[in-house]
């Protein structure tokens, strides 16, 4: 008898985690519910683009609502905002926000997470690299790139918000973390100003995190760019719009 009714309790909360996610599903597509989400998140994202002119230090958008800037329309209703900074910067950050009223907690060694009434900010830190180079670690997955792919933003806008994000050679030498399979083809087909390399090898990263590292470097008609300049050098392949011939698969792999 007792397995009978643990065995109908455990389908009856099946059943029930079923119907709350259906139902939520149907709430979440709701044109009323939508549009609150969207305009909420507007809300904070136009606080995100004021405390860009006004912070000292320097960071940018990242994520879904960059794509969006950059394909000119917003496609989805983000669940959080995305930021990249130096973690040099990581603690006046959090200062930052919890002075507007955000709860921030480390998630990892190069990631933190910010709350505030169902608000939610996602912060990713690059750290030195050595040679001018910073890297982002994420699970088994290490990125590193020139600095100045990071340090040169551009002016971007999305619902007559203006912000900033990273260069596009920021954009394409992430691919290796980015999960959506439609991110990442948007990603892939963005132009670059230089021709990007990719190597790809096993280290271990910091203490005792070993990941596959993606190294990416940028090289100005045929040769290697410095890594401190290399946002700035003449034109690449990719120089077309349609990103024509950049398969996002075989950047993530070794070149």
């Amino acid at each position: 008898m007792a397995n009978f009714w643990s065995g109908a309790i455990s389908r009856i909360d099946l059943a029930e985690s079923r119907l709350r996610e259906q139902l939520s599903r149907r709430l979440r597509s709701l044109p009323a519910i939508r549009a609150f989400k969207s305009q909420k998140q507007m809300v904070l994202l136009r606080e995100v683009a004021e405390l860009q002119t006004q912070e000292r230090m320097s960071f940018c958008v990242v994520g879904g609502l960059a794509y969006d800037a950059l394909a000119g329309h917003l496609t989805s209703i983000h669940s959080d905002i995305d930021l990249s900074l130096h973690y040099q910067d990581a603690d006046e950050a959090a200062e930052m926000l919890a002075s507007r009223g955000f709860a921030v907690a480390p998630k990892s060694a190069y990631a933190a997470g910010a709350l505030r009434e169902g608000q939610y900010l996602d912060l990713f830190y690059w750290r030195d690299a050595g040679e001018g180079r910073i890297e982002h670690v994420s699970g088994g997955t290490a990125v590193r790139m020139p600095r100045s792919f990071l340090a040169a933003g551009q002016e971007v806008e999305l619902s007559g918000i203006r912000f900033r994000v990273p260069s596009n050679e920021y954009m394409v030498s992430t691919l290796p973390l980015i999960q959506k399979a439609r991110h990442r083809e948007f990603v892939a087909a963005l132009p670059t100003r230089v021709t990007l390399e990719c190597s790809r090898r096993r280290e271990t990263i910091r203490i005792s995190m070993e990941a596959t590292v993606h190294e990416y470097a940028a090289t100005v008609q045929g040769r290697r760019a410095e890594a401190t300049g290399a946002a700035s050098g003449s034109d690449g392949p990719f120089r077309a719009a349609s990103g024509e011939g950049r398969d996002p698969d075989a950047l993530i792999g070794a070149r």
